[in-house]
């Protein structure tokens, strides 16, 4: 758990200090993906990073799609309901994150450029992945493998 502790700080003292030097609304997106990725044990990080990378592609490319076709405001309101509803119910974190995107820009994206929006969210999300996995792994890393030698030699 220290090292949990430990790796959790850095991670959002990081991320923090990015917010304060980049003046964008959606920067927050870094400091979400970082909270999110890590995780006591670096396998769970290291799993999840793909995932998130991979289901912030699809739902921008999601997104670009119907909010291109789809130009009235209640169209897409209902849109943002259907994917809300839907993520209810969603157990696999790469479809989660998928309507994690489209909700996310679906809310951010009136009044703004669209493609913008979407690259900033994919750049912000990288960044955050970027944090964690270096974190994770390199600082104070802990492993399910690590965790087992442990337990069956009851010693550290």
């Amino acid at each position: 758990m220290f090292s949990y502790g430990v790796r959790m700080a850095l991670v959002m003292g990081i991320s923090t200090f990015i917010m304060e030097k980049i003046d964008l609304p959606e920067v927050r997106w870094i400091m979400y993906t970082v909270f999110s990725l890590t995780k006591p044990y670096k396998d769970n990080c290291n799993e999840r990073i793909s995932k998130r990378i991979e289901g912030t592609l699809i739902g921008s490319i999601i997104f670009i799609v119907l909010f291109t076709i789809i130009e009235s405001s209640v169209l897409r309101s209902l849109v943002l309901m259907g994917v809300g509803y839907a993520n209810t119910y969603i157990t696999e974190y790469k479809k989660m994150i998928i309507c994690v995107t489209i909700s996310a820009l679906g809310t951010v994206a009136i009044g703004q450029q669209l493609f913008f929006i979407t690259l900033e969210r994919i750049i912000f999300i990288i960044i955050g992945t970027i944090i964690s996995k270096v974190i994770n792994n390199y600082v104070l890393p802990f492993s399910t493998i690590t965790d087992e030698k442990c337990n069956l030699k009851l010693k550290c």
